[in-house]
């Protein structure tokens, strides 16, 4: 009886299988005819995904019991020799296998068509539920609309009626759990939630509206509609609370497992190491052996800037429920003084409800550059600000670039003169598939609201490591020619380019602390130094067998610019290997963790912090001893 209720009910929606894909097709044919037209595409392309094949599944769902309606068939359907529980499994299965078929019809047009797969993949929401794509959620949202518009099917026979109450339910729970529960939860773990935290609600709201319908299916009396929608009323709302406790605590678990302790910004200034959590900021001095925190700050991200003796961070404010603003804070390094800067939390300020992105502290360590994207404007632009560290002096600059509104944007330094940062600007994913944007280095005049551009078509190894000490010369990586990767350095000044290698690769570099020499590793095996005051690589060395593991090379300077130490994998093992002068190695000291978790090292002396990034720890490496200790 299973198979025939099932082949009936493919049967009776062929029709609208055959709509779902001559939809398909149409937005096919769109493709192939108008390429150029990049926007109307991404429109039906967006439209498509998550409007049309969800309204395919809630026509589904609606018209679950349909055929049962007419003619009043429900008396001679329950008359058959089978469970009421096996004729709902058969129609939702049924249900569910020809939805499948209209997504993989969809799934095969987007791996074949040209172009489409780029434009889905352009259009994803990379931050729901850890990198949910657009694809992703619109074959969620097709599966949560055809569940919710089952679960309400066998109430009424007018199918319109079906599919409004289950699109209402489901946008006011959405709502709800967006607009109240969300906020609720951010205030309570110490962070913003992003939509993705919506990924559980949206599991076991459905969920439990279709375990209900099964229920009252089993227990209900047809003979009596009233009645019928009373106890499903009745089965429905323990279930929807019980989804609304699930869902919370896989949030909460969630989001404090994600978040709680993992590390970010780490930079060293003298003696004293500094990185963020999601929670706070913390000092560790190297010269005395102790970790302290210095400030508590509520930032997902927690990023922050350290320059003379400030430390610049973010800090999350939740004013209500609703408004939550991530502001920058200026703090002393010892963790005293702390005190908000109010450049997006004060009202009347041009940075008012905006994010700040990327900031540093001036050479003087008096102000602060930071940027922030107005999305008040159409099209949105960066903006450039400027405040003193007491908060006064708040001056905003338009980025007047093209492309600006497209690129994403990251401080790298700041000009000799010490007028205004070096700005870099780099385009996202989709526009560097077409080839319509490049990345620009530009210098921005702080007094005159001015940009001038440096170089084009260049890269960074890391956003902290390319300026010298000396902010004469930055490094830059471009592509040669012969589709070689070109390390070079430009004196900001003059523009003079000097070239200090070109490979197939250029894996890493590190500039000593009087910024005069460069190492650099290229090609994975080449490990060189560079004297920007001979204009030559002065020394270089080939390693053999050199693997630097998954995150890749790591390299920093130690003994105060003696000697260099690397990560080095050898027969899958790790160690933290220390060269000399000469590039000779001195010793290889085993890592404590899988190699493959060491993605960054700092140097301090005779020790080196280690940052096992997969494990969220920071390890200090003491060069003389040979020893290792754990300190974050």
């Amino acid at each position: 009886m299973f198979v025939k209720i099932f082949r009936r009910e493919w049967k009776d929606k062929l029709d609208l299988l055959i709509f779902a894909c001559a939809g398909i097709l149409l937005h096919i044919l769109a493709f192939l005819l108008l390429p150029e037209r990049r926007d109307l595409l991404d429109i039906l392309t967006g439209a498509m995904t998550v409007i049309f094949l969800p309204f395919i599944g809630l026509l589904l769902g609606a018209g679950g019991f349909a055929a049962e309606f007419k003619d009043d068939a429900w008396a001679y359907l329950f008359s058959r020799p089978v469970k009421r529980s096996t004729i709902w499994l058969a129609k939702y299965a049924a249900l569910l296998t020809i939805l499948a078929a209209v997504l993989l019809a969809f799934s095969a047009a987007v791996r074949v068509v040209p172009g489409l797969s780029g434009t889905v993949a352009d259009l994803g929401i990379n931050d729901l539920g850890g990198g949910l794509s657009l694809m992703s959620l619109g074959f969620l949202l097709s599966w949560v609309l055809l569940t919710i518009g089952f679960s309400l099917s066998f109430l009424t026979e007018r199918q319109y009626a079906v599919v409004f109450l289950s699109f209402l339910i489901w946008a006011a729970l959405a709502f709800g759990v967006f607009r109240f529960w969300m906020p609720l939860l951010a205030s309570h773990v110490g962070n913003p939630m992003s939509p993705g935290v919506l990924f559980p609600f949206t599991i076991l709201i459905p969920a439990a509206l279709a375990v209900a319908s099964l229920w009252a299916l089993l227990r209900t009396d047809f003979s009596q509609p009233a009645r019928k929608a009373r106890d499903f009323a009745k089965f429905a709302a323990p279930l929807l609370i019980a989804a609304l406790i699930l869902g919370t605590i896989w949030t909460t678990a969630r989001v404090s497992r994600e978040i709680g302790r993992r590390i970010f910004e780490l930079q060293v200034q003298g003696s004293s190491a500094y990185f963020a959590t999601p929670g706070k900021i913390l000092r560790f001095d190297a010269e005395g052996g102790r970790l302290r925190t210095i400030a508590r700050a509520r930032a997902p991200w927690g990023r922050i800037a350290v320059g003379g003796d400030k430390v610049v961070f973010i800090k999350y404010a939740f004013e209500t429920r609703r408004n939550v603003f991530a502001d920058l804070w200026m703090m002393n390094t010892d963790g005293s003084g702390a005190a908000s800067l109010g450049v997006t939390s004060r009202k009347g300020s041009p940075f008012f409800g905006l994010h700040p992105v990327s900031f540093q502290i001036s050479p003087d360590g008096q102000g602060v550059v930071f940027a922030a994207k107005n999305f008040r404007e159409r099209p949105a632009r960066w903006l450039i600000g400027s405040v003193k560290t007491d908060g006064t002096g708040l001056e905003a600059f338009p980025l007047d670039i093209d492309e600006a509104s497209w690129a994403w944007i990251h401080f790298v330094g700041w000009s000799p003169d010490g007028r205004g940062p070096l700005v870099y600007l780099f385009p996202d994913g989709r526009a560097m598939r077409e080839a319509a944007a490049v990345s620009r280095l530009v210098r921005f005049d702080l007094e005159t609201g001015s940009s001038e551009l440096l170089a084009e078509n260049t890269h960074f190894i890391h956003p902290i490591l390319n300026l010298s000490v000396s902010r004469q010369f930055v490094a830059l990586v471009s592509r040669s020619e012969a589709d070689q990767r070109l390390l070079v350095l430009m004196d900001i000044t003059s523009r003079e380019r000097r070239e200090v290698v070109r490979a197939d690769s250029i894996e890493w570099y590190r500039w000593t602390d009087d910024g005069n020499r460069l190492a650099f590793l290229a090609g994975k095996r080449r490990l060189g130094v560079y004297s920007s005051a001979e204009k030559r690589v002065i020394i270089s060395r080939e390693f053999e067998n050199f693997d630097p593991g998954r995150l890749g090379p790591a390299l920093t300077w130690v003994r105060e610019g003696a000697g260099l130490a690397l990560k080095v994998v050898r027969n899958g093992a790790g160690y933290l290997v220390e060269l000399d002068g000469d590039l000779s190695e001195q010793q290889a000291m085993p890592f404590p963790f899988d190699v493959n978790e060491a993605g960054y090292l700092v140097g301090i002396g005779a020790s080196v912090f280690v940052l096992n990034s997969d494990k969220d720890q920071l390890w200090l490496a003491d060069l003389d001893t040979g020893a290792w200790r754990k300190i974050y």
